[in-house]
């Protein structure tokens, strides 16, 4: 069996072990903080009141949101190969695979994000403004060390030591949202929203780490897995793979009679009462003078107790093969390594303890200007803190208003220690019909398509009436309405 078929096979276990394990790290695109006619804008800052009197978002699409997040981009991974002629994987023999590593940090992360709007409505009451939201949710996080990718380009080696740690948060759940904002005096504007969650499938590991020591006459790896998972539906299935022998797990997958979901099933799937949980958003937006605004905002802060359908899972082990070589070939190496994580795969031990999941928080801070009722210029910083980790990004903004039926915003922002992002914005207000799309990244897929490392966007489509200054004679140049 050749070298690459190896090396697909200990993805293929690991993979499985990400599925008995069985995202949350979620993203928001930050160029619409401080655009205008973006109804949603309060679900980054519950603060800030949208210019209308009402909306109601076009279900499955008010709005839609896709996140995809990588640490190193499509150059690092395909490479030219000037005996080829051709494009090849990293892992090719032909690899240049030094450079990947040299570009990967000591932890490592991939995460995707992905959340639709089932029902979106908001309406002012005098100097508040009200909204209701329902949001499916899903998100995904995998943090991997270097050795997750140097074990399979390495190999055995006498004196080689490998940690191959791996972190995996995969959630899906339900929100339902109350917000209120309310104008106190001139200048001044709170908001809260209370998110109650309802958790449908959780994968979490609070550890996966695998330990290889080599030396001229042996090889250690020690594992320590610990698992915690919760999906109703597929809780039976995951307490039998669990117990059952890999090998035959992977041989009748396709046999296994999952089965379809009745009625009361989907239900109870959709919304959990056994799994829920609490979050709140709070802002303030603070206007110090016509052209100067200030605010701030915290967001996603909560979590989910997951108690239906769990199963944990643990195993920590040892294995010690005495008498082999390190200079031993690559493939009978891999074959060895294969065959201990089948020996750990069937040693599972399985309990059903309930556990809790923390959203991860957004902290957002920013100023903007006004000097003229059709441009603002505004300055973001956001902080995103999960499991530990304090993730930061700069967003800076030209909102530009040339009609009143158009909004457009042109951004560039700092993601992770990344600066070739630039973002683009465009809100369209067609009679009572407004439609919306924003990227963060967008544009400099275009520009910079081998080094992009992340892609989002948001779309929604409202139906948006009233003119919340219409009354007033005086109209000041940041409330300068975008409807009628």
């Amino acid at each position: 069996m050749q070298i690459r078929n190896k090396i697909s096979r200990t993805f293929i276990f690991l993979a499985w072990t990400l599925f008995l394990a069985n995202a949350v790290n979620a993203q928001d695109v930050n160029t619409f903080y401080y655009m205008r006619g973006v109804p949603q804008v309060y679900q980054v800052n519950p603060a800030i009141q949208p210019d209308c009197n009402f909306f109601f978002g076009i279900p499955g699409l008010s709005p839609v949101k896709v996140q995809v997040d990588n640490d190193f981009g499509l150059e690092d991974v395909i490479q030219y190969d000037p005996i080829t002629d051709s494009l090849v994987f990293f892992l090719h023999p032909n690899g240049i695979r030094e450079e990947i590593l040299d570009r990967l940090e000591d932890t490592n992360s991939f995460t995707a994000d992905f959340s639709t709007s089932l029902f979106s409505l908001g309406f002012r009451v005098n100097k508040a403004f009200i909204t209701l939201d329902i949001r499916e949710r899903f998100g995904l996080n995998f943090d991997y060390s270097k050795d997750f990718l140097r074990f399979p380009m390495v190999g055995p080696a006498d004196g080689e030591i490998f940690d191959i740690n791996m972190g995996v948060d995969m959630t899906l759940f339900n929100e339902m949202s109350l917000g209120v904002s309310r104008k106190i005096g001139d200048k001044l504007t709170i908001g809260v929203r209370g998110k109650l969650l309802f958790g449908q499938a959780n994968l979490n590991t609070s550890a996966m780490d695998i330990h290889l020591e080599s030396s001229t006459d042996a090889i250690l790896v020690e594992n320590d897995f610990s698992i915690n998972t919760s999906d109703p539906y597929l809780a039976d299935y995951v307490a039998f793979a669990s117990a059952a022998p890999i090998a035959t797990i992977t041989q009748d997958f396709d046999n296994f009679d999952i089965g379809t979901p009745d009625f009361d099933e989907i239900k109870s799937m959709v919304i959990n009462p056994d799994n829920m949980g609490l979050a709140v958003d709070i802002g303030v937006d603070f206007r110090v003078f016509d052209w100067l605004q200030l605010n701030a905002s915290v967001v996603d802060l909560g979590s989910i107790n997951w108690k239906s359908g769990v199963v944990n899972l643990s195993n920590t082990s040892s294995y010690n093969f005495v008498g082999v070589h390190t200079d031993i070939q690559q493939d009978d190496f891999f074959d060895l390594f294969l065959d201990t994580l089948e020996m750990t795969f069937d040693n599972f031990t399985t309990t059903a303890t309930k556990y809790k999941t923390a959203l991860p928080t957004k902290v957002y801070a920013g100023v903007a200007l006004h000097p003229l009722k059709f441009i603002s210029f505004g300055a973001l910083s956001r902080t995103d803190f999960y499991k530990g980790d304090i993730r930061q990004q700069f967003t800076f903004s030209t909102n530009i208003y040339p009609i009143r039926m158009l909004s457009t915003s042109f951004s560039y922002s700092i993601i992770d220690g990344t600066y070739k992002n630039l973002g683009l914005g465009i809100a369209l207000k067609l009679l009572p019909l407004n439609i919306y799309l924003l990227t963060d990244t967008g544009p400099s897929i275009y520009f910079w398509p081998p080094e992009a490392r992340m892609f989002n966007f948001k779309l929604g489509v409202n139906i948006m009436v009233g003119n919340p200054n219409k009354k007033n004679k005086r109209v000041k140049v940041y409330d300068v309405p975008l409807v009628d």
